[in-house]
């Protein structure tokens, strides 16, 4: 809460924890602010998938993630109006988690043309 209220964006790790943690978390950070604040959700946890459950339901305002693809829980989280910062490891996986895998291959060439030209 204390992050939010200065004025940045304070981030909650879900860690390992389950959905039951985390929604307790995140009603203590709603009770220390009013202000915007996230979850990052390491995807290679035993519980990202109930986590990411959670931080739509409850409608945080910024996921981030790392340590997988979150490309499964995309539609969900935008669908709840959450600011979504995948950390990813390769501009193939940034990109796919914005096309499709065969549209995802012709803007990572393209981008690399690009690069080659500057």
């Amino acid at each position: 809460g204390a992050v939010s209220e200065a004025g940045g964006l304070g981030i909650i790790s879900a860690m390992n924890a389950n959905a039951e943690y985390l929604r307790e978390q995140i009603k203590i950070a709603r009770e220390l602010t009013d202000k915007p604040f996230g979850v990052n959700i390491m995807l290679m946890s035993p519980f990202a998938d109930e986590v990411a459950k959670v931080v739509a339901e409850e409608k945080v305002a910024v996921v981030t993630t790392g340590a997988g693809n979150p490309s499964k829980y995309m539609k969900g989280w935008l669908a709840a109006g959450i600011k979504i910062i995948p950390v990813v490891a390769s501009l193939f996986l940034a990109c796919y988690q914005m096309f499709p895998e065969p549209e995802c291959w012709q803007t990572v060439q393209l981008i690399k043309n690009r690069q080659e030209l500057l």
